[in-house]
Order: structure tokens, then C-alpha cells, then sequence
């Protein structure tokens, strides 16, 4: 069926389909086995987040030439080798969920926000691109990406697990439907109650 037949339905990626925490947990242990310390972490965590987590191989190369010589070659095959295959940290219910879409009503696209690189490693990581007509790595906030996306009076729904997200985008755009979703239960039914 044509996409314009069928309602854009925009689902975030971390916290919503992906367990970020426990994965930045499991990554940060991965950066210590290589020497790097917890203040390390966090002062290249704080530095190349400025514009959305640019990832631990900023962080590496911001070590690197900001504290400390590190062995970029090895640490770089090392956190790569990790990121290969990281659906360990999808929800329990998020490929249930991304197969149940009615792809003849729905047309799903991942909407996620971060260090573009860093968050396609983590969605091709995970093998979950194929559940999506399109994939949007964007760094800015999604009212701003969804305006280069979509008319202001087009029907769309967005999930997301953040208020912040979520809020101007319905303030924006009138057609929208904003769904807060975190992983849970809540997925399994989001779509049946806003059809």
C-alpha cells in the first residue's frame, strides 16, 4: 500500500524500544577493561555530549587527546566488536511489538536523537532497521526534525518516552498524536487504543 495512504507512525529508539541504561552500564564496563577510569568516563561522557552522545569512540578519541594516550586501534576494535550485536538490550516485548504494526494503516519510522553514527551502530546492532520503512538519525529535538518531515497539519503519531519530546510536538503540529511509552506492557496495546 503507498505510504500516503497510510499514517506516519514515528517511534523513538532509547528508552522506548532499547534499554539505554543497562546498555551504557555493560558499555562503560567494556571502556574499564580497556583502563579507562570512572572519572575518565565521565569527563569525555560530559564532553562529547554537547550535541547528543557522539559515543564511546568520541569519548576514546577525546581521552586520547585531551588526558591521556590511549591505544585507539585496539580500544576501537574492542567497543566495535561490542556494538555488533547489542539486542540483549531491546525490551522483552519490542519485536512482538515492531512485527504487530498493521503496516496497511501504519507506516512506522524510527525517529531517535543522538550522535548519528553512534545511534546507527546501536539500531543495526539490535537488527531492527527492517521493521521500518525509513530511519531518521537526527541530532536536533524531534519538533525540528518532524518539521522537515511532515506538514504541520498532517496526522502522525509519535512514541516517545520523553515529555519533553512529546510536548511540542503536539503544541506544533495539529494533526498529531503524541503517545508517551516507555518499555513495558504498554507497547503490546499503544497502538490498538489510538487507531
Amino acid at each position: 500500500m503507498e505510504a500516503e495512504n497510510r499514517t506516519n507512525l514515528f517511534i523513538d529508539f532509547d528508552d522506548t524500544l532499547f534499554d539505554r541504561d543497562t546498555f551504557r552500564g555493560d558499555l562503560f564496563e567494556v571502556m574499564k577493561s580497556l583502563g579507562v577510569s570512572e572519572e575518565e568516563l565521565e569527563q569525555s561522557y560530559r564532553a562529547v555530549y554537547v550535541d547528543g552522545y557522539a559515543g564511546p569512540l568520541a569519548q576514546l578519541r577525546y581521552i586520547d587527546e585531551h588526558i591521556r594516550k590511549v591505544d585507539l586501534v585496539s580500544a576501537e576494535k574492542k567497543i566495535k566488536t561490542f556494538l555488533l550485536d547489542v539486542s540483549k538490550y531491546l525490551y522483552p516485548e519490542t519485536i512482538t511489538f515492531l512485527q504487530s504494526i498493521d503496516r496497511t494503516k501504519y507506516s512506522p519510522q524510527l525517529l531517535t536523537v543522538g550522535g548519528v553514527n553512534f545511534q546507527r551502530s546501536k539500531v543495526m546492532g539490535c537488527d531492527i532497521s527492517k521493521y521500518f520503512d525509513l530511519c531518521h538519525f537526527v541530532t536536533e529535538k524531534k519538533v525540528v526534525a518532524l518539521k522537515k518531515i511532515v506538514a504541520r497539519d498532517e496526522r502522525f503519531i509519535l512514541i516517545d518516552d520523553k515529555e519533553s519530546e512529546l510536548l511540542p510536538v503536539a503544541e506544533y503540529f495539529g494533526g498529531a498524536v503524541v503517545i508517551r511509552a516507555t518499555g513495558g506492557n504498554l507497547l503490546n496495546i499503544i497502538l490498538e487504543q489510538h487507531a
